[in-house]
């Protein structure tokens, strides 16, 4: 009896061993797995569930995808089975919320700092520039590429006590060399500065006028030119030039949480045309082509509304996603900050907190 008791205890050690083999793992997920010959590390490198996603960016040079939520994440579309991987920020900055291309090989890309209170210009070609590009006043927080030009808005804070933030747009001089400086935008001759009404979104007609917008304002002209356009009498959300429907889009929503959403169409000389309602508080809207057919879609504060003609818009439609695969994901509830195509019969819808999601061939999934 004796000797089985030692013989077990001998044993133990072997157990023990056994068990850390299969239960070994990172602080990040990353279980380590051993053999007698091989030593791997596997990693996780799906995106959080519970990530939050501002906007994205395409390069067509090497056909990637660039997402903004926190980290900076990047897909490659030649294989859509691979999944997103983190980009390495520059040595002192831990987030970024913005990021747009220049369609071939560059990226503009705002960078914070841990504790959030600083944010700077960096650009990405396959490395980070050297340093920080400088805005003339503020910090910048938003930028848009549109018609090969670049626009930052920055904040400044103006009266601390009283929370008043200034805000103001500018124009790359130089779109391949930032540190040519940027020029500020005019509106009715003036330096454009705003009181406490950040600039929400900028787009553009191609060939034509560029339109930017706070909450509660149009502007539109060329370069650093603009003046005070017509607009409606919403609280004014996203701009959006839509291709595949040659219009300029204009989302809003009523002063009241949790509101009824608006769509609106510029008419192309001097007003913004009603479009359609939409059961939720409107975000941004992106063209994706689904099946051989091409629609505009708007994500709002519960999921998404499709249009095929931009004359009406659908949620829950039958059309990209039946109804009853469309409910049971949590998608359907989720606020959709955006959307965007990509390659064949997939396109992305990016959350609040909820994660980024991908369509495929009509089923979504969360990344």
């Amino acid at each position: 009896m004796m000797r089985s008791i030692r013989k077990c205890r001998k044993l133990i050690p072997l157990f023990l061993l056994i068990l850390m083999i299969f239960t070994s793992c990172t602080d990040g997920g990353a279980g380590i797995f051993y053999s007698i010959e091989i030593e791997e590390e596997i990693k996780n490198r799906s995106l959080p569930d519970y990530l939050t996603a501002f906007s994205y960016a395409t390069t067509s040079s090497d056909s990637m995808y660039y997402l903004a939520g926190g980290g900076l994440y990047r897909w490659d579309s030649l294989t859509p089975s691979q999944e997103w991987s983190d980009l390495s920020l520059p040595s002192g900055w831990k987030y970024t919320w913005q990021v747009a291309s220049n369609g071939t090989d560059t990226l503009y890309v705002i960078l914070e700092n841990s504790d959030g209170d600083r944010s700077a210009l960096y650009t990405w070609d396959g490395s980070w520039s050297p340093s920080a590009f400088s805005l003339p006043e503020g910090r910048p927080y938003r930028l848009w590429y549109a018609e090969n030009e670049l626009y930052v808005a920055t904040q400044e804070t103006a009266n601390e006590t009283d929370k008043i933030y200034n805000y103001r747009l500018y124009q790359a001089n130089d779109t391949t060399n930032l540190s040519l400086g940027f020029s500020q935008v005019t509106v009715g001759g003036s330096p454009f500065v705003s009181s406490n009404k950040p600039i929400r979104d900028l787009d553009a007609i191609p060939a034509g006028d560029f339109f930017f917008i706070t909450s509660a304002k149009v502007y539109s002209g060329t370069g650093v030119t603009f003046n005070e356009s017509v607009w409606p009498d919403r609280y004014l959300r996203k701009l959006h030039y839509s291709p595949l429907l040659s219009s300029l889009f204009l989302s809003a929503g009523s002063q009241s949480i949790n509101g009824s959403g608006y769509v609106y169409k510029w008419n192309g000389v001097d007003d913004w045309d009603f479009v359609d309602s939409v059961g939720d508080d409107p975000n941004d809207f992106e063209d994706v082509t689904f099946g051989g057919s091409d629609y505009l879609l708007i994500g709002t504060e519960n999921g998404y509304y499709e249009s095929s003609d931009g004359n009406s818009f659908t949620g829950e439609s039958a059309t990209i996603e039946s109804a009853s695969k469309y409910e049971i994901t949590d998608l359907s509830s989720a606020v959709v900050q955006g959307l965007f195509d990509g390659p064949g019969n997939i396109f992305f819808a990016m959350t609040s907190g909820n994660g980024l999601w991908r369509n495929t061939a009509g089923t979504w999934s969360r990344e």
